[in-house]
């Protein structure tokens, strides 16, 4: 599956991601007062609304598909949640909690995990950035398989994703050769890195997403 390659953020951005248009503002911190979660269920509530309220990716809206599959999809997989254009987020049924994942449509998956270390996909303490233990194994077999699902049907050459877990996340970006990911940052302190990644992801060109 290729090389991993952890980086900082700023190093990160600058190799994958231009700044915003006239953007010299600090992010504030949209995180900062979300309780910790006790499990997954909190994240996909809170992590949504924080970001959607704060309005920081316009024509874009993040939703929560945990439990269904892709009708279209033979695997049967769902990835936690993810960033749709506002035009194309998937619809809930009426009985359901969360609506079905829609892989010809998301535009950045994410994951969430309510541990920081145990299902964390990457490890910076390895030297090819890969996990040891068999849950962390899975976590990045897992990233892999969705990946795959995306490229598959929306003919990409890259794709960025999230990683939450417990208060931490990283950011990657899979492609041919590997994947890019940052080092693993504390989203309630250093928010204001999140901000500015889904800012100027939000303003990427369709061709650079």
């Amino acid at each position: 599956h290729g090389k991993i390659t952890i980086v900082d953020y700023a190093e990160f951005v600058d190799l994958f991601l231009p700044a915003v248009e006239g953007d010299k503002a600090t992010h504030t911190n949209i995180f900062e007062k979300i309780p910790q979660p006790n499990g997954e269920p909190d994240m996909y509530r809170e992590l949504p609304k924080a970001i959607n309220g704060a309005k920081i990716c316009p024509g874009f809206k993040v939703v929560a598909t945990p439990y269904q599959a892709d009708r279209t999809d033979s695997s049967k997989q769902a990835v936690d949640m993810g960033l749709y254009r506002t035009a194309k987020t998937p619809k809930c049924e009426k009985d359901k909690a969360y609506p079905a994942v829609e892989w010809f449509d998301l535009d950045l998956p994410m994951e969430c995990k309510a541990d920081e270390t145990e299902q964390d996909a990457f490890d910076e303490n390895q030297a090819n950035g890969e996990p040891t233990g068999d849950k962390r194994r899975d976590a990045l077999g897992q990233a892999y398989s969705y990946i795959e699902l995306i490229v598959k049907r929306q003919h990409r050459m890259f794709v960025f994703m999230l990683f939450f877990l417990g208060n931490s996340v990283r950011i990657a970006r899979f492609d041919r050769s590997g994947v890019f990911v940052t080092r693993k940052f504390d989203y309630k302190a250093d928010g204001n890195l999140l901000v500015d990644f889904l800012q100027r992801y939000s303003q990427l060109s369709d061709a650079e997403r």
